[in-house]
């Protein structure tokens, strides 16, 4: 009778238990899309930032048909170069964390901090500061002028944030950028289609059209040769020209569900013009919450995490750029895939795009903990695009 009552029990996000005797389970499974979108997977509750920001993904690479396919940006990681690499040891690392602490669930609002993944054997306690890595950059004018090359004996526990210490890199990646493939992926008029990104609630998946306007050099150039290949003959042409772009701030629930919003409050409600010709000007000035009520559920509150950032770029002489930075907890660090100083991450034109964010925050504390209500949610900051010829 106890096995039969024990059988009935379900966690409290109502999604299929896993294995309890396996070990750091708690139990609870997730639905979460892959990298790119188009695949939905099954996930355990992680129990390490390494397992929720890398080895799911990885995983459900594996069984999306399109993941291993794809254009993917290599985004800076530790590379070794001895069997004896180390954690290093940074200012304000706590000494007293548990190894084995969980980086708990996105609705539990558990604020437990738990020690960065362990690489190496190597422990970095009682060591000195990291050293630094600096070689000169050669030029006529230049050559007084140094760089930091990044450790190979030493990682950086935790994940990148603008206060992090130069020279070190993650372990591992938490971010993905993907291009799914050509512009003409994405139609303004049906949507994302189920085929494409499955998953998305009723009318809530569509990008936002943002005419960007561009006044630079090589405009009156582009003109010239647009109108000559298609036997026009020679413009007027202006420095100035006005490119579409469609961007889209994707949310998802752990129950998979998944929603794109208009603004910091407003989840998208239909395509056309449904959300005004300046929605998506206005989405790209304002910082996004980065939780959210999920629409699934109406009496209790679901939390959705913003997991994703869809851009589809213009056929112009410009490039799309994005330069994330998150907060999870305000007040709190600012996060980035990539070294304070870095160029913004640059987008191929007349393609479809997908920055992934990490599930799981952490510096070198620990994970940072979740909000138990959207009012106490961290930001993504913006600006995060930028245009570039």
């Amino acid at each position: 009778m106890d096995a039969q009552k024990n059988q009935k029990k379900r966690p409290a996000l109502g999604i299929e238990p896993s294995d309890s005797s396996k070990e750091h389970s708690s139990g609870v499974r997730y639905i979460s899309a892959c990298n790119c979108g188009r695949s939905k997977c099954s996930r355990e509750d992680p129990y390490s930032v390494r397992a929720a920001n890398c080895a799911f993904y990885a995983g459900a690479a594996h069984e999306c048909a399109v993941c291993p396919t794809l254009l993917a940006v290599a985004l800076p990681v530790f590379t070794p170069s001895t069997p004896s690499y180390r954690a290093a040891s940074v200012k304000g690392e706590s000494q007293e964390a548990e190894a084995e602490t969980r980086a708990s669930d996105g609705n539990s609002g558990d604020s437990a901090w738990s020690a960065p993944d362990a690489l190496s054997p190597g422990s970095a306690a009682g060591s000195d500061a990291s050293p630094q890595y600096l070689v000169p950059v050669r030029g006529s004018n230049t050559e007084k002028v140094m760089t930091r090359q990044p450790s190979t004996t030493e990682y950086l526990p935790g994940m990148l944030h603008t206060l992090s210490p130069a020279g070190l890199l993650p372990a591992f990646a938490s971010w993905s950028l993907v291009c799914l493939g050509p512009s003409s992926l994405y139609s303004h008029s049906p949507g994302l289609g189920e085929h494409l990104q499955p998953g998305f609630l009723p009318h809530t998946n569509y990008l936002l059209p943002w005419d960007a306007h561009v006044r630079m050099e090589q405009v009156a150039a582009w003109r010239v040769a647009q109108a000559t290949a298609r036997g026009r003959g020679k413009p007027a042409a202006p420095h100035h020209l006005t490119v579409k772009i469609f961007i889209g701030i994707e949310y998802e629930c752990p129950r998979g569900h998944r929603f794109m919003m208009s603004s910091p409050d407003t989840v998208v409600n239909g395509g056309g013009g449904a959300c005004g010709r300046s929605a998506g000007a206005r989405l790209a000035a304002a910082d996004m919450p980065l939780y959210a009520p999920c629409l699934c559920r109406a009496a209790s509150t679901m939390l959705a995490q913003l997991m994703r950032v869809h851009v589809v770029t213009p056929k112009a002489p410009v490039h799309v750029t994005l330069d994330p930075k998150v907060q999870p907890v305000l007040g709190g660090p600012i996060f980035v895939p990539q070294p304070v100083g870095s160029p913004p991450l640059e987008l191929t034109a007349s393609a479809y795009w997908v920055l992934r964010l990490p599930h799981t925050y952490a510096d070198e504390r620990g994970p940072l903990p979740r909000p138990r209500a959207p009012a106490a949610s961290g930001l993504l900051l913006a600006p995060l695009f930028g245009l570039r010829e």
